[in-house]
């Protein structure tokens, strides 16, 4: 970001003399160490050319257009990295393992989200890392766990859902769950780890003893499912009483839904009286099967004036808001919710993203969203020369070595990130761009939104 574009507003980061060993990926590793970098630690992200992050570097291609450079232009991969320095370090060499050393002895924290074999066959035990390093703090985040007969099986965040009983409640009595399109159980177990480093990090800085910090993905998920839980120990024949009635009505449009949660006769009349129903019905004795004139009423009324309504009279309600209804929302635009990160590549440009650490401290903002690390390799001589101190030809030395590199292994030499199959994308109730929503955006953040340049066909 240029001098110019930088706001007065004063700026919330905490962590700014903290310094994070990043060897996360995919999404619940990688939303650790976002939510640390935007409290402004210095976060150090390696890869290495032969294992890249592939499933943020490969998912949703910017503007859903093909390209040959696939691993620096997904939308994923930008988002999750935000405010990051980018290196490659190939950990299974030995000359890879004296550079995480090295690393390891100036950073304060050192990140994962591997299963535990995986620092095994590194030969990075906790036990030999805190010997190196006695304030270390060492989070590993893995699906089950570093202890217990699963702690060496893989997972994802829908495999985590349907191990910590979210899958099964989640849908309608059927034939199978409703599964969430986004990554639930890697979000929340992200934020608990985050949460519990900060913790950490003071308790170094009153006892100078490091942390050992071990997250299950699986257990991060069973914490968001307490009802779930304890709803399921009460007889089938006495599911106990709501405290909210919730509706999920269709309103005016093409899938325009609004929520009304209410709690007794008198709110549910004030939601007929929104929806001009003169002499309102009963409440329904089930929820899901609302009376016909409220449904008719619903169909022809705008979601987002009603709620409007409801919320002024003290009904919790609220419409089902779509990915372009986020970013144009005016209560978010009041609140710097979202904000633009200036890529420095033209053929992506200015694009908004949320804030990893949404809230404001005493009147302060999150930091600024900085380029994150597409390109391969993109901060090494900086961290190596800066942060290691490293000569000239010492690093000159790990390029002809093979241990660093500024793209990927020639097996990865293709074009892996492809459009997004919208047929596919549809049949499982995604939703597709706009072909207005660039110009949309530009207005609404009063700049560019979108590339200065396209790229030509391929490339």
């Amino acid at each position: 970001m240029t001098d110019e574009t930088v706001s007065e507003e004063p700026i919330y980061q905490p962590l700014a003399d903290v310094r994070v060993l990043d060897l996360t990926g995919q999404y619940a590793g990688s939303q650790i160490t976002r939510i640390l970098a935007d409290l402004g630690a210095e976060v150090n992200k390696v890869e290495a050319a032969r294992h890249m992050d592939m499933v943020s570097r490969g998912l949703v291609p910017t503007d859903n257009r093909p390209t040959n450079h696939w691993w620096t232009r997904t939308a994923y991969w930008a988002e999750r990295n935000i405010n990051k320095r980018g290196i490659t370090v190939d950990l299974t060499t030995d000359e890879g393992k004296e550079v995480f050393y090295d690393l390891l002895d100036v950073s304060d924290i050192l990140a994962e989200n591997y299963t535990p074999r995986v620092m095994r066959h590194f030969g990075f035990e906790y036990e030999q890392l805190k010997e190196r390093k006695p304030g270390l703090i060492h989070i590993s985040l893995s699906g089950y766990g570093q202890e217990g007969p699963l702690a060496n099986a893989p997972a994802n965040a829908f495999g985590m859902l349907a191990a910590a009983g979210l899958a099964y409640a989640m849908g309608e009595p059927g034939p199978a769950p409703y599964l969430p399109t986004t990554s639930l159980a890697d979000m929340y177990a992200g934020i608990s780890a985050a949460t519990s480093i900060l913790v950490a990090l003071r308790r170094v800085r009153l006892t100078g003893e490091g942390e050992r910090i071990d997250m299950a993905g699986r257990e991060g998920g069973m914490a968001m499912g307490a009802g779930f839980v304890l709803g399921s120990q009460l007889p089938p024949d006495q599911p106990g009483e709501r405290v909210y009635s919730t509706l999920i009505l269709g309103c005016a449009g093409d899938e325009e839904w609004l929520v009304v949660c209410y709690r007794d006769a008198e709110e549910w009349a004030q939601l007929c009286g929104v929806l001009g129903i003169e002499d309102p019905p009963e409440p329904p004795a089930d929820p899901d099967d609302p009376p016909e004139e409220v449904v008719r009423a619903a169909a022809a009324a705008d979601r987002h004036a009603v709620a409007s309504a409801l919320q002024a009279a003290g009904v919790a309600a609220a419409p089902v808001q779509t990915g372009r209804d986020i970013l144009l929302d005016p209560h978010f635009e009041e609140r710097d919710v979202y904000a633009l990160c200036r890529h420095t590549d033209p053929e992506i440009g200015a694009r908004p993203f949320g804030r990893a650490f949404p809230v404001r401290v005493l009147g302060a903002r999150g930091t600024e969203l900085r380029d994150p690390p597409r390109d391969l390799g993109r901060d090494n001589r900086e961290v190596f020369r800066e942060v290691l101190g490293y000569s000239d030809e010492r690093i000159d030395a790990l390029y002809e070595a093979g241990v660093a590199a500024d793209g990927p292994s020639t097996r990865f030499g293709r074009a892996w990130a492809t459009p997004l199959d919208t047929e596919a994308m549809i049949h499982d109730g995604g939703a597709l761009p706009a072909p207005d929503y660039l110009e949309v955006l530009s207005e609404r953040f009063g700049e560019r939104v979108g590339p200065l340049r396209w790229p030509e066909e391929g490339s």
